[in-house]
């Protein structure tokens, strides 16, 4: 296994799901601090909190936690003291839109996380840990499925893997540039090729496996769920031409 890929199945990618009743916010948003708080105690020294926008600063949560004097601080200064055992440790507060231009985290809660701020967080050298916490009951189902990520506290459950698709992706990954993905063309045509080599032996693609399998390889969300929407598209009956010479062996899958 690789360095890179060793330091990413250690890391924490997890979430707080929201009620099957609805959202309420402050359950979640005091667990997902409390959680942020021992990260930070623990010597990961800095912190964030990602906000669709900072209007959710407004929230009863934060007034609570922070004092109206602490929420005005956060609005204009995009920081906060976050209380902890013995004393309290500094928290970035930033949307999603001003977190892609600013610094490195150690440690980040996601509040009602879209798409593009899984991607966001993603885009550094070394993405933080992260929680991330659910505005629908059904998102977590999905982003453990779709993304791999876990109940906040729940062990990683094992499950079994397709063998040779899973061989597959490794093979790939490690033909390709990770931090770009299947962006250059000649990467793309290897992976179009692996789709056909697979399909004419009869495996069965999994479009949510692959993107699972290549974030555990080390590759950025967005770039692994490029490939699971080009397996659907494939699966759907798009059939990219092949190009000559093949990067893979003819007789692979033997």
């Amino acid at each position: 296994m690789s360095a890179r890929s060793s330091i990413d199945s250690e890391r924490i990618r997890s979430y707080i799901p929201a009620p099957q009743e609805g959202p309420s916010g402050e359950p979640e948003v005091l667990q997902g601090l409390a959680w942020l708080a021992s990260r930070l105690a623990a010597g990961s020294p800095r912190g964030v909190v990602l906000f669709p926008t900072l209007r959710q600063l407004e929230m009863s949560v934060f007034r609570k936690v922070l004092g109206p004097a602490g929420v005005r601080h956060a609005k204009k200064h995009k920081s906060f003291a976050l209380p902890v055992e013995g004393g309290s440790v500094t928290v970035a507060a930033l949307s999603e839109q001003q977190m892609r231009s600013t610094g490195l985290w150690d440690a980040a809660l996601l509040l009602w996380p879209t798409r593009s701020m899984f991607n966001a967080i993603d885009r550094f050298g070394t993405p933080p840990d992260f929680v991330a916490i659910a505005w629908l009951h059904e998102e977590g189902a999905a982003w453990e499925r779709e993304l791999g990520l876990t109940p906040l506290g729940a062990a990683r459950s094992e499950q079994p893997e397709p063998a040779v698709l899973s061989a597959a992706l490794q093979s790939l990954s490690n033909m390709v540039n990770k931090s770009t993905g299947i962006a250059h063309p000649s990467d793309e045509a290897a992976f179009h090729e692996m789709l056909h080599l697979l399909h004419a032996g009869g495996e069965a693609l999994d479009p949510e496996f692959a993107c699972r399998k290549l974030i555990a390889l080390g590759w950025r969300m967005e770039h692994a769920q490029e490939v699971a929407e080009k397996v659907r598209r494939f699966m759907g009956g798009h059939r990219p031409q092949r190009r000559s010479p093949s990067p893979w062996r003819e007789d692979i899958l033997d």
